[in-house]
């Protein structure tokens, strides 16, 4: 059956979903936010900015982070898809509060540290070599850039090697600025939570997340396509 879901804008230009769920006491918390393959100016940006929301803000370190959620049974995670990257949280509805603050954080405050980011840099190129040896994964990415060729849709998520490394931080907090913001996303919240109780939380812990200027959506030709058959020697 379909779903009642209540869906606001808020002036900052964030949209709201909500759909109350009273059957069990969880709250499931979904951020969608406009920054895939067609917004990333370096290839692997979007897949590398996501990776690195969790790994360290202002006032909290990766571990701490970790730490805090563990203690209250929550789960917080942060992935790039193709059009998308997204920000999950998972709470019991006692300790939702808490849930949101560190949701906010990862959200609001990433501080992006120079050694996180030497250190997914170093795993994300060993996961692409392994990637390698792995022959779906080979005939996918072949695929995708035979059909899509230059347009964005034809690259890998997580980039190849040369673009890993030429990664700075200046790129990943411009990606961050530029996107980030409200009226680029989308909140969808399902759960043991009121109206009221999920306006109050948005008000404590999202009211700093003030509006900015949505930037506009990357458009590109699709290439002409041809019957093609592409041998692959491994």
């Amino acid at each position: 059956s379909a779903l009642e879901v209540n869906r606001k804008v808020l002036p900052n230009g964030l949209i709201v979903l909500h759909s109350e769920r009273h059957n069990l006491p969880l709250v499931m918390v979904t951020l969608l936010i406009k920054a895939g393959l067609l917004e990333e100016p370096k290839e692997g940006l979007s897949n590398m900015a996501a990776s690195l929301l969790t790994e360290g803000t202002k006032t909290r370190t990766s571990t701490e982070i970790s730490e805090e959620v563990d203690f209250i049974g929550a789960g917080l995670g942060a992935s790039a898809d193709t059009d998308y990257i997204t920000i999950t949280l998972s709470a019991l509805k006692k300790d939702v509060d808490k849930g949101f603050e560190l949701f906010s954080d990862v959200l609001l405050n990433p501080s992006f540290p120079d050694a996180e980011i030497e250190r997914k840099k170093t795993l994300i190129k060993g996961s692409l070599k392994q990637s390698e040896e792995d022959p779906s994964y080979v005939a996918q990415k072949t695929f995708n850039k035979t059909v899509y060729g230059e347009h964005p849709y034809g690259r890998t998520m997580r980039g190849d090697e040369k673009a890993i490394d030429s990664m700075s931080r200046d790129d990943i907090e411009g990606f961050y600025n530029k996107y980030f913001v409200p009226g680029n996303s989308i909140l969808s919240v399902v759960g043991d939570l009121s109206a009221a109780e999920l306006d109050g939380l948005i008000k404590k812990h999202l009211g700093g997340w003030k509006q900015k200027e949505t930037p506009p959506k990357g458009s590109y030709p699709y290439p002409a396509l041809s019957l093609t058959v592409i041998k692959i020697d491994k």
